[in-house]
């Protein structure tokens, strides 16, 4: 009875990941969207990967908040809530959750990058360390 249960929970929560984030007012935008973005004035870029993830490559700018920390965290974002969030993680789940999050706690302007840094990378795009 609590495998099916835990069977039952996992599915919901594939399911819910799958649905991605169509109803929660977050824009999902692809790589080379993303990448466009990336580069304009006015836009905050948010790493939710741990903090080794960060260490080896990420985004240039970009602030880093895992996303384990980021409803403890959320206030150090609140000054910066009129701008585009531009979030990401390395495959674009934990950075879909972190867009709820922010969505949530009243942030309008809020973006996920598709397949995450991992699609970044695939399409060449440059890394900081």
């Amino acid at each position: 009875m609590a495998v099916t249960i835990a069977i039952l929970v996992i599915m919901a929560a594939v399911a819910v990941l799958m649905r991605g984030n169509k109803g929660h007012g977050v824009q999902d935008l692809g790589v080379e969207s993303a990448q466009k973005l990336s580069v304009s004035s006015g836009v905050t870029i948010l790493d939710v990967r741990t903090a080794q993830e960060f260490r080896e490559g990420h985004l240039n700018g970009a602030l880093h908040i895992p996303i384990a920390e980021l409803s403890g965290r959320i206030g150090e974002l609140v000054p910066l809530n009129k701008r585009q969030f531009l979030v990401y993680c390395l495959a674009g789940g934990r950075s879909a959750v972190a867009c709820r999050i922010l969505k949530k706690s009243g942030f309008s302007r809020v973006a996920n990058m598709q397949g995450g840094i991992s699609a970044w990378q695939r399409k060449g795009y440059p890394l900081v360390a």
